[in-house]
């Protein structure tokens, strides 16, 4: 068992099709099963599915977000196009302002979070910046490390489409804040402008364009990129809408895992050498572990007492302190900067301005390709005892 991004479980197994019914979805066994339609979700269930061999099933508590996922929240003059407010850049933070179906509710999780097929990157603004090794290097363990990935940072440069100038007419839209924060950052405080992606490494006093996971004007991501690709697969299954609840297993051996499907719990099971593999994020997966009985015994206590195990004795748990361990969250802060040639820019969910709606409509380009971010900055600090802390 691997306690990583991703965590990974030797199991027996069970298969799924996006057309199949739930029922027989259940009635398969699956080589691999694949919990939480987030990028990591998505990506790793697309690229195992490459193997013909191999039946994958993509599980998602969530419902449909893009447009081609059958996502249908959106203005009225989306009409007709086929896109949802997921796909328009420019409508992301409509998201978090307005109602939506796809953020989790606090049942499923008492945090701000995507819970819809994409996660996070569904509603989120699609910035795509790449680590610098150091990150690798410093914190990830042996054979995780930047050399060590670096084949895979490649392939996903070849599959996934940014861009930090995202309207297909090329022109830059809503750039008075970048000139305003640029003679701030770099006239005043001496920051090196930079390609941010192309200077990776760099990442103490730099100053840029964001870099966005579009292609031409529209969101795109790991379900674009990725999943419609895999969907293509007959050994490839999508379904949304299941809610794992916990995995099943024997001893240490994963089996299969229980979600509830439309109020039904239903059983998803693995073949004799399938996997389960984790991929709900930094909340959901350590959540799921506990729940299957794998964790801090005194937290397993708990949940005991709040029937949360699914009736495993406690000779049956897992004990490791782990899990959940080391959890914490970025300090988030605003800075304004208020100048007279900054011009202000209001993104109008049900009614933009004639120009800039006809803009994106008839060539995806304008405002409403990109999101509000216009900038980003780096810089590293060095504390007392040596450890050094990047901010953004």
């Amino acid at each position: 068992m691997f306690l990583l991004s991703l965590l990974v479980f030797q199991a027996i197994g069970l298969t799924f099709t996006s057309p199949i019914h739930p029922r027989e979805l259940a009635t398969t066994l699956w080589d691999v099963i694949v919990v939480g339609s987030g990028p990591a979700g998505v990506i790793v269930a697309s690229r195992l599915s490459e193997n013909a061999t191999k039946n994958v099933l993509l599980l998602e508590g969530g419902g449909p977000s893009y447009g081609i996922t059958g996502g249908t929240e959106r203005p009225q003059w989306l009409a007709g196009t086929g896109l949802s407010r997921v796909d328009v850049p420019g409508l992301y933070t409509s998201i978090f302002s307005a109602p939506t179906n796809m953020t989790c509710s606090s049942r499923d999780l008492r945090a701000f979070g995507g819970c819809t097929i994409g996660g996070n990157s569904a509603i989120n603004a699609g910035l795509f910046f790449e680590p610098p090794s150091s990150d690798f290097d410093t914190y990830f363990p042996a054979g995780w490390k930047h050399a060590d990935l670096r084949p895979s940072i490649t392939r996903l440069y070849q599959t996934q489409v940014s861009s930090d100038n995202p309207s297909p007419d090329q022109i830059r839209y809503l750039q008075s804040g970048y000139t305003a924060a640029k003679d701030w950052l770099v006239t005043g405080a001496g920051y090196a402008e930079t390609d941010i992606n192309a200077n990776a490494a760099s990442k103490t006093k730099v100053f840029g364009r964001p870099v966005y996971n579009y292609n031409n004007g529209q969101r795109s991501g790991p379900v674009i990129s990725y999943m419609q690709t895999a969907l293509q697969r007959p050994n490839f299954h999508l379904q949304s809408g299941a809610w794992v609840q916990r995995v099943i297993r024997t001893e240490n051996v994963a089996t299969g895992v229980v979600a509830n499907v439309g109020g039904v719990m239903t059983t998803f099971s693995l073949s004799t050498k399938g996997r389960v593999i984790l991929s709900g994020g930094a909340l959901k997966s350590p959540e799921l572990l506990m729940k299957s009985a794998i964790g801090d015994p005194a937290v397993l206590t708990r949940l005991q007492q709040a029937n949360k195990l699914g009736g495993v004795p406690p000779s049956a748990w897992i004990n490791n302190t782990a899990v959940g361990a080391g959890l914490f969250d970025n300090p988030n802060t605003f800075i304004e900067l208020s100048s007279p040639a900054v011009q202000a820019y209001f993104y109008s969910y049900e009614n933009p301005s004639a120009s800039d709606r006809t803009l994106y409509l008839q060539s995806r380009s304008g405002p409403y390709s990109l999101a509000s971010q216009i900038s980003v900055f780096w810089d590293t600090i060095k504390h007392a005892d040596g450890t050094v802390a990047g901010m953004q």
